[in-house]
């Protein structure tokens, strides 16, 4: 299939408050250590008047003495990630982060009379949630199973997709992941986007240990992949990170067909700038160019924000990564490009897709299915879920990860791998 045109586009998330924070975080990651033991004694300072003018100075010694030793038990684990060669983001954003907060929550304590007892209650367990979300949950490499049917029963094909590595340097996760690959033996494998964490885009160490986890990966039918988000990896650093690996595809608005022992699929790799209108616009030239001969359509793309357009021109998976936590859009059109973050939605007025993401944390999904072809009416079977493929007809999958914060995890969103679509119900 001939490509479709790519243009440099502007990156629609340059103005948003995620990318603004983003950028806030790697500033405060350069700031001196000066700095950061100020804020960290600012914060304890704080909390200790707020509770001093409240309750007196032994309270408030105390307050001010639970807030730094709450810091420095943070600092001690946060530190040793990159010597445990499990972590190399800068320990600074969280830290300052996670200080703030619980300065602002035993402030909060403080003003409304509740018993001292809760603070360090409370920072026992911000601390504890903490050092599981960076030591512990990001190297619980998982596998999500969804079995796929078609009418007729034909032969079965195996399709791994993963999303969302954000690698900064080789750490256990990725050999563990390496090696589920290896025992999966998928027999064709989809990546969704964002292969680097956003503090090593130009890292050229970083850029090697990419190409070595992702020439690993190894299918029969090969390995088919997109960019993730611009503002973590431009088209220039995926280039990069994928050129010349045996097996190895970048899909960039392109199509490929793949001849399975179950049927045909045809694969469409389509970036997303994060744009709404002008990844509608790439995704109508893309269909511009489909391919003609009859099988299974695959969207291959990073965000989850084209669903109901993929839906709606025949797609049977829409497969993607990107959301921390479960999205939700609207179907109606006046409110079709207003998105909302959401655990749970019933309701016929919305498309809900379902995962958690995180920048460590790596759950990958296993599609086992039949492929085959038949004839039906893309309009109507859009949003009532009638499709090629029984009882998953429109099924969107994402990868299953965690919420973050920075580089580092603050809470666990709940994981699902899919959502599907009947009569415009999620269940």
């Amino acid at each position: 299939m001939t490509p479709t045109p790519i243009t440099d586009r502007p990156n629609a998330l340059d103005n948003t408050l995620v990318h603004r924070l983003l950028v806030l975080s790697e500033r405060i990651a350069g700031l001196s250590d000066a700095y950061l033991i100020g804020s960290l004694v600012i914060d304890a300072f704080t909390v200790g008047v707020v509770w001093a003018s409240l309750y007196g100075l032994m309270a408030g010694a105390a307050a001010a003495l639970a807030i730094g030793t709450f810091a420095g038990v943070c600092a001690v684990f946060l530190y040793q990630l990159p010597r445990a060669g499990r972590s190399w983001g800068s320990p600074k954003p969280p830290l300052i982060a996670l200080t703030a907060v619980a300065a602002v929550l035993v402030s909060v304590i403080g003003v409304f009379g509740l018993p001292f007892v809760i603070v360090p209650i409370m920072l026992i367990l911000i601390a504890g949630i903490a050092c599981y979300a960076t030591w512990i949950e990001p190297f619980r490499v998982g596998v999500t199973r969804q079995r796929l049917k078609t009418a007729d029963g034909r032969a079965t094909f195996t399709l791994l997709h993963m999303g969302d590595l954000h690698l900064e340097h080789i750490s256990p996760r990725e050999h563990k992941l390496n090696a589920l690959i290896k025992q999966l033996a998928p027999d064709v494998i989809v990546f969704s986007g964002d292969f680097v964490n956003i503090s090593y885009t130009y890292d050229r160490t970083t850029e090697s240990e990419i190409r070595t986890v992702i020439g690993a990966w190894q299918s029969p039918l090969g390995v088919w992949c997109v960019p993730g988000t611009p503002a973590v990896e431009p088209l220039d650093r995926v280039i990069a990170f994928t050129t010349a690996l045996p097996g190895v595809t970048l899909l960039t608005n392109t199509w490929h067909t793949i001849q399975t022992n179950a049927g045909v699929l045809h694969i469409l790799g389509l970036i997303t700038t994060h744009d709404l209108k002008l990844d509608r616009e790439a995704l109508r030239i893309a269909l511009e160019d489909a391919p003609t001969s009859e099988g299974v359509r695959l969207m291959l793309t990073h965000s989850p924000d084209l669903a109901p357009e993929a839906a709606q021109a025949g797609f049977d998976l829409y497969v993607c990564g990107h959301t921390h936590g479960s999205r939700a859009r609207s179907r109606t059109s006046r409110f079709r490009s207003v998105c909302v973050w959401a655990y749970t939605w019933r309701t016929t007025s919305i498309t809900l897709v379902r995962g958690i993401v995180h920048c460590q944390s790596l759950r990958a999904s296993v599609l086992d299915g039949a492929l085959s072809h038949r004839t039906h009416d893309p309009v109507r079977d859009a949003w009532t879920g009638h499709g090629r493929l029984r009882g998953a007809a429109r099924a969107f999958f994402v990868s299953a990860r965690t919420g973050v914060l920075g580089d580092y995890v603050l809470a666990r969103c709940r994981p699902s791998s899919s959502a599907r679509i009947r009569d415009g119900i999620s269940d």
